[in-house]
């Protein structure tokens, strides 16, 4: 079963791979993969069923419960449920001030694989649309503190490499890296973190074509309303889309639309503090 999923995985084929590496209901290791796949699939409820499956004794062991956290982030980040997302990776990385200064409590921070991919999501999060208004203490989790972090705890990271260039890659390669090497050879899921944001050839030949950018994925219509309101007024076309999470939770997209030079409009929403990304 788990040679079968290897092969699923390779092509591509998430949803058989998340089945076969869930044929051992006891082990743990396995059920992860399962659930990471699952992720891949964009079907973060799958994922929840199978780190459900993972029993006490497994779950309190510290290599596992730090994976099962970060699978566990990434559902609630598949699902706009960003802080709480990020109360599982604050916890994970430990509560220091936004540099390594901080104290790593977690088994998480053991391995650059792991401790890297966590504050990759937090700088993630630290860029949604939302953060601003979460109820849990962020005072030494905002983007530049992370970035910062990240650099001084894994300058080599994947992760790293990520937010400098300003990337957003497909959930396969990021999800699956770590059980596949590289990831060069990991075929990209349908749907991204959020959307998917083109690249290379496909991104050169919109360049000067109509293209969307969404600019926040919102778990509250006020927050959208506020983004949608702002931009306005600075002369951007914009809009909302209210779609529905995998588990059908209501939410709502802001959408910027941009003639010509999408990469100029993408500027100015930047220096404006807005993180966007590109909509195939």
């Amino acid at each position: 079963a788990v040679n079968a999923a290897a092969f699923a995985s390779l092509a591509g084929r998430w949803e058989d791979a998340a089945t076969f590496y869930a044929y051992s209901p006891v082990n743990a290791e396995l059920l992860l993969k399962s659930a990471r796949c699952w992720l891949a699939a964009g079907k973060p409820g799958k994922a929840r069923e199978q780190l459900d499956r993972i029993d006490a004794t497994s779950a309190n062991s510290p290599g596992i419960a730090s994976q099962k956290n970060l699978a566990l982030a990434w559902t609630c980040i598949f699902d706009g449920a960003e802080e709480k997302a990020f109360v599982l990776l604050q916890g994970l990385v430990g509560k220091g001030n936004g540099s390594s200064g901080g104290t790593k409590s977690a088994e998480s921070s053991k391995t650059s694989q792991e401790g890297a991919e966590a504050l990759f999501l937090l700088w993630v999060i630290a860029n949604s649309a939302d953060f601003s208004s979460f109820k849990v203490p962020t005072k030494g989790f905002d983007a530049k503190s992370l970035e910062t972090w990240l650099a001084e705890e894994y300058p080599e990271s994947t992760e790293l490499s990520l937010i400098k260039r300003q990337l957003a890659l497909l959930p396969g390669n990021l999800l699956l890296e770590g059980f596949y090497g590289s990831g060069k050879n990991v075929p990209v899921a349908e749907k991204s973190l959020a959307t998917a944001k083109a690249s290379g050839e496909a991104a050169l030949d919109r360049q000067n074509g109509p293209v969307q950018l969404q600019v926040g994925y919102f778990s509250r219509k006020e927050n959208a309303q506020a983004v949608f309101s702002s931009l306005q007024k600075k002369g951007f076309q914009v809009t909302i889309e209210e779609q529905k999470s995998s588990d059908g939770q209501l939410r709502w997209a802001v959408i910027v639309s941009s003639e010509g030079d999408w990469t100029k409009t993408q500027a100015k929403l930047k220096d404006l503090g807005y993180e966007s990304y590109l909509l195939p």
